[in-house]
């Protein structure tokens, strides 16, 4: 009777440390039967199972087969399978319902639940933006967000809304969603900034009944608002595919002031009301169904940051010169990050 638990996300709620701490402790948590599945997942990065939820409907039972395998070999009657970009893809057409229903066809309905976690509303908001600027989130078009005078968080909350009909901060507009493709799959929610419900990697291993391995360990990359700025206009000019393979000059090769702040981070007063709206909405929509607890934002006037929009000469310079270089070094994005800013 293997209990599989399919975690989905949402996005930028401790998915990443999930993942990383599962893969790096794979022997020890096998040890005590919770399989971090090698199969189906990425070799790479935080090694999600990206590539099982990215199959096609024909390769979910061989993968799966490959799943039920491993687990065997290993002793294990736990399995947590973990792909946060199921909350990113459920958005638009999905095929998350073929693999529930394969996963179901292996190892029973009944034994198959899902994950879904949640955070701090407003820590969510401007988590998702830095994500966004680095890597894309949501799928909100850069075109469309480019359009605005002034690339904000709030103008890419607006062009979430409108691509979308919702605010990705509704989390129950999501959960709503993963629970119409779930085929009847029981579902866990978490909120890991819930006061005293200790490390999410905790709550997770007691889902299937054992302790946790090792301490939880953070891997996300945090940058600053100068360095978020920096991209943002690089990605402005060039398109993200361009500034992707240049992200690493652009973010360590720059003269970071810790001090800069740009209003295009700061919650209107709008955004921020529609925020509160969610957090309420949110409330009482999960605590009454599931054991959690939401506590909602305080209401606040909106910070009015004085600081720049548009880019300076030199940052311009810097960006410009930095997406010339085809064959660029470290070393040298350095150099030009000091004569620029110095």
């Amino acid at each position: 009777m293997t209990k599989v638990i399919l975690h989905v996300g949402m996005p930028k709620c401790a998915s990443s440390s999930i993942q990383a701490h599962f893969a790096d402790h794979y022997d020890a948590y096998a040890s005590l039967g919770l399989l971090y599945p090698a199969a189906g997942r990425e070799t790479t990065g935080y090694r999600s199972h990206r590539p099982l939820h990215r199959a096609s409907i024909a390769e979910f039972p061989v993968i799966i087969d490959q799943i039920a395998a491993e687990a065997r070999s290993k002793n294990c009657e736990n399995i947590l399978l973990s792909s946060e970009e199921l909350g990113n893809a459920v958005v638009k057409n999905s095929e998350t319902a073929d693999l529930v229903k394969a996963l179901q066809a292996q190892f029973g309905a009944s034994n198959v639940e899902v994950l879904f976690l949640i955070r701090n509303h407003t820590s969510f908001v401007a988590s998702s933006f830095a994500q966004f600027i680095k890597a894309g989130l949501f799928r909100v078009s850069e075109n469309l967000l480019f359009r605005h005078p002034e690339p904000s968080i709030n103008a890419y909350a607006e062009c979430f809304r409108a691509q979308n009909g919702f605010d990705f901060f509704d989390f129950h507009e999501f959960f709503q969603r993963f629970e119409a493709v779930a085929n009847g799959a029981r579902f866990n929610v978490l909120n890991i900034n819930e006061p005293g419900g200790g490390s999410v990697i905790e709550r997770v291993c007691n889902l299937f009944g054992v302790s946790s391995a090792a301490p939880e360990t953070r891997r996300n990359e945090s940058l600053t608002q100068h360095q978020l700025f920096c991209l943002l206009h690089a990605r402005r000019r060039f398109g993200f595919a361009k500034v992707k393979a240049k992200r690493k000059f652009l973010i360590n090769g720059m003269i970071i002031d810790q001090e800069f702040k740009s209003p295009l981070f700061d919650i209107d007063a709008g955004l921020a009301a529609r925020i509160r709206q969610a957090a309420e909405t949110d409330k009482q929509f999960f605590e009454d169904r599931f054991p959690i607890r939401i506590n909602l934002p305080e209401v606040a006037p909106p910070e009015i940051t004085e600081g720049p929009v548009e880019p300076t000469e030199n940052m311009v310079e810097f960006i410009e010169k930095i997406m010339s270089i085809e064959d660029l070094k470290m070393r040298r994005a350095k150099i030009i990050g000091r004569k620029k800013f110095a």
